[in-house]
């Protein structure tokens, strides 16, 4: 916490969610998150004031969901508490694997069993629990990735997002692999942990709502729903993205990562407009990733597009065991969710956005 200036950070958030609420007046505060980078270096009272900020500007939230990041070191029972009392209903660990030695290969500070005690505090404390697991770890098995599994429905979380490792190109992890000092997961160790995942979770009653989400006791992510969505919502602080529709306009925002820069008032990086054409492709893309699915009169309400020349392949891919078709909406199945990149592919091979354009 000595990092961050606390009180003109949090006066700066203030500042910023006041400046942005003009964009937004339109629209009711469904959630608020507490992600990316590190928010469990924010003091709890910092915390409750930008919640008691929001609330001041937008009212009540429509859900429940009030959710914070944080990393399983940070963790303790008088933390908790005082997270309890700012206001958070949600703690998302990125636990990513319960066995030290992976988490030393993903130089991750956190030990197992301090994963496991955060989380146990957390469920102590009343909060919902979300967590983080990957698998194609190097070195690890799939067998020790069933182990993790394993622990974590045991430990009772509402969430799981299960995620493949990615190799990014300029990273640590690409080098090694690239050197040979490190072996990737081939596909089929790949695959069957996928499946397995789907399987396993499936049995223990969590609902597959994302291609890489699960959830059960209608513990899905509101927060995550409304991007997937394509749903505007007001980013703050250093690195935040935000999405608003102003004047039948698109536009998607950057903040400057510096947090010196973000304290000094200079907030934008970026600004872009997109055009109806490249949001109903993110619209289709991300639906197609999600249980829920994508309502296509929707689509073509919000961006004028048409998407009539798409119910042919929503037929198809529904006759397939894809996915369902009703009325205007498209819902993967389980089936649909393991091949969306496949549905995608086809999609943007089908779908010529300028033509529908009305």
């Amino acid at each position: 916490t000595k990092r961050i200036p606390q009180v003109a950070f949090v006066e700066a958030i203030k500042k910023e969610i006041s400046s942005r609420s003009i964009q937004h007046s339109r629209e009711k505060l469904a959630s608020i998150s507490f992600g990316g980078g590190t928010p469990s270096l924010l003091d709890p009272t910092g915390i409750q004031q930008i919640i008691r900020h929001a609330r001041e500007l937008f009212g009540p939230t429509t859900t429940s969901e009030i959710s914070l990041e944080c990393n399983p070191e940070h963790a303790s029972e008088h933390y908790f508490e005082a997270l309890i009392l700012a206001g958070i209903t949600r703690i998302s660990f990125g636990v990513q694997s319960f066995h030290d030695s992976a988490l030393i290969t993903l130089n991750r500070k956190h030990s197992g069993e301090q994963a496991k005690r955060a989380i146990k505090q957390a469920k102590k404390a009343g909060f919902r629990v979300s967590i983080d697991l990957i698998y194609g770890i190097p070195e690890t098995s799939i067998k020790e990735f069933k182990q993790d599994l394993a622990t974590a429905i045991a430990l009772d979380v509402e969430h799981l997002s299960v995620y493949e490792l990615t190799y990014e190109e300029k990273t640590s992890f690409m080098r090694r692999k690239n050197r040979g000092i490190i072996t990737p997961w081939n596909e089929d160790q790949l695959i069957n942990a996928a499946q397995y995942a789907e399987k396993t979770l499936s049995k223990a009653e969590f609902t597959h709502y994302e291609v890489s989400n699960f959830a059960r006791l209608k513990g899905e992510s509101e927060h995550n729903l409304l991007y997937w969505r394509g749903d505007a919502y007001l980013g703050a602080g250093p690195g935040a993205h935000g999405l608003a529709f102003i004047d039948g306009k698109i536009i998607r925002r950057a903040n400057t990562p510096s947090l010196k820069r973000y304290l000094q008032g200079d907030l934008i990086q970026e600004i872009q407009q997109i055009s109806p054409c490249d949001h109903v492709l993110e619209l289709v893309m991300v639906g197609l990733r999600i249980r829920e699915g994508f309502d296509c009169a929707k689509i073509s309400m919000r961006t004028g597009i048409s998407l009539d020349p798409l119910y042919p392949l929503m037929h198809q891919w529904a006759k397939e065991g894809f996915g369902e078709l009703k009325k205007d909406r498209f819902m993967p199945s389980n089936k649909g969710l393991t091949f969306a990149d496949a549905m995608i592919r086809a999609f943007v091979m089908v779908f010529d956005c300028e033509e529908n354009a009305k």
